[in-house]
């Protein structure tokens, strides 16, 4: 049992030093130029006092890492509810998105609002691709 005592801090050293390399991988999504893509209110869907960013259903719109999508939502006013869903696939199963999956956030923080009466600007935060179904009301 003493010898495990000794060994095993050092083991658990080499296991993080090694997968500490794994994530430096040259091939890794997380190196993404940041881009930012314009759906024009023309492509969503607007029904009453709703936006949706396309049908349930897909497909809906591709959302790599690092990207910022600014949907022009058609509504005329800043929507009191939002629903932020991604899925894997174009036409896959919705979650809602959670963290940083799918941030408020303007192309430039500093002078472009996220949310407004006419757009809605969501950034993707992580390292992974999603595709994204966005659903506004209006007041």
């Amino acid at each position: 049992m003493m010898m495990l005592s000794r060994v095993w801090p050092s083991f658990m050293l080499g296991v993080a030093a090694l997968s500490s390399v794994a994530c430096q991988s040259t091939t890794s999504t997380c190196s993404r130029d940041a881009d930012l893509v314009t759906v024009h209110a023309s492509e969503g869907i607007i029904e009453g006092k709703t936006y949706r960013s396309s049908n349930f259903g897909g497909p809906y719109q591709f959302f790599p890492p690092n990207r910022t999508i600014s949907l022009e939502h058609g509504l005329g006013v800043i929507p009191y509810s939002l629903q932020l869903w991604v899925a894997f696939t174009a036409t896959g199963t919705l979650a809602t998105a959670a963290g940083n999956m799918a941030e408020l956030r303007g192309a430039d923080m500093d002078t472009e609002p996220a949310l407004d009466e006419t757009r809605i600007a969501v950034h993707n935060d992580t390292c992974t691709e999603f595709y994204l179904w966005v659903v506004a009301t209006a007041p």
